[in-house]
């Protein structure tokens, strides 16, 4: 290990990470209309889009989903994350970044949401069901010095035995009741989601679906019963939010996909597909605001990224509507040392992807 750290690694890191820099136009921002409203962002953990039947999956997994299926106030997009790891695509995606240039991006900080919400006069939260220690990679990413409000797993629930026991609907609480007296805020509820071990990660519910004794598929059925667990979450968010009167928008997205087998992977960080197909979710309340826009074929998060910086007020050189270019999706490793994945569109929709390793 020590000899492959300093023959390989560290010779990268120190003297040839400028050198594998895309040369893809970079994403330079300015000051442009401010959403009037709040924002609540919802970074999930873990969930894939193949386990959704709001996608077709076999299985009833998303039934409160499946009802705003003709709801004009309602987007879904089988999407794709920008990394197969959550410290690096979340990284990524709260700098409104891709790719091998993305390091640069997250170092200096100019297109980080919270910048542009304390900016834009936004109260920012962040209010995680993660504890410290999970939260350790991500958080000097996202700018905490522009976040006016922070709570840790161990201020939600500070009695806790178990971090993986933590209780995502407890996010929710965390929402004022009304919104009648509130400045514009923009709120990040980042969950715990689906990860593993999936048996301590849902409620018991009357859909979910029963164990059977045989690992493999009891490995499906926990983790389905998290994408149940999920659907209730929005159920309840959304109702949450009901008598809210302001603009509202919520947005939701999954910092990477779940492999239950598909193509070999089980887990994620796996440089394959299922590692990175990820449920995109947008809904709007009291507002026409999403209507607006024009949505690409295929929805990349750093679309996304691109949203939600408009709606602070930051608008990009780069169409919402068009393949970024040269996207990447990237390993555990912000410089691309662990491999990335190079994506190839037609008409705005993915074709193929290879492998690269540095």
């Amino acid at each position: 290990s020590t000899s492959y750290f300093l023959g390989r690694i560290l010779p990268f890191k120190v003297l040839n990470n400028k050198h594998q820099l895309s040369k893809y136009p970079e994403a330079v921002f300015t000051k442009g209309d401010i959403f009037e409203g709040n924002i609540i962002l919802i970074a999930g953990e873990s969930l894939s889009s193949n386990h959704m039947s709001l996608f077709s999956y076999q299985r009833q997994t998303t039934p409160f989903l499946e009802s705003l299926a003709l709801d004009k106030n309602f987007w879904a997009f089988e999407g794709i994350s920008n990394a197969v790891s959550t410290d690096v695509a979340l990284a990524l995606l709260f700098n409104a970044t891709y790719g091998l240039n993305g390091i640069k991006d997250i170092g200096n900080g100019k297109s980080c949401f919270y910048n542009f919400a304390k900016k834009s006069n936004f109260e920012t939260h962040f209010y995680s069901s993660q504890s410290a220690q999970q939260l350790r990679y991500v958080i000097n990413s996202i700018c905490p010095n522009s976040i006016n409000h922070f709570k840790s797993l161990e201020d939600i629930e500070p009695n806790i035995d178990n971090a993986n026991k933590a209780d995502d609907h407890k996010l929710i609480d965390l929402l004022p009741d009304h919104d009648k007296d509130l400045s514009k805020q923009f709120i990040v509820l980042h969950q715990r989601g689906s990860h593993s071990p999936y048996k301590l990660r849902y409620k018991e519910n009357p859909n979910n679906f029963p164990l059977t004794g045989d690992y493999q598929k009891d490995r499906v059925n926990h983790y389905d019963n998290t994408v149940i667990d999920f659907d209730e979450f929005m159920k309840n968010l959304i109702k949450k939010t009901a008598l809210y009167t302001r603009p509202l928008i919520i947005i939701y997205t999954s910092d990477h996909g779940e492999g239950l087998g598909e193509e070999g992977v089980f887990g994620h960080a796996a440089l394959k597909r299922p590692s990175f197909q990820i449920p995109i979710l947008l809904f709007q309340k009291n507002t026409k605001k999403l209507e607006t826009y024009e949505y690409p074929k295929t929805m990349t998060q750093f679309h996304l990224s691109l949203l939600i910086s408009d709606l602070l007020g930051f608008q990009s050189n780069h169409s919402l509507s068009a393949p970024p270019p040269e996207y990447k999706i990237l390993g555990n490793d912000l410089d691309g040392f662990a491999g990335y994945l190079e994506l190839e569109f037609e008409n705005g929709v993915l074709i193929d992807y290879q492998k690269k390793l540095l």
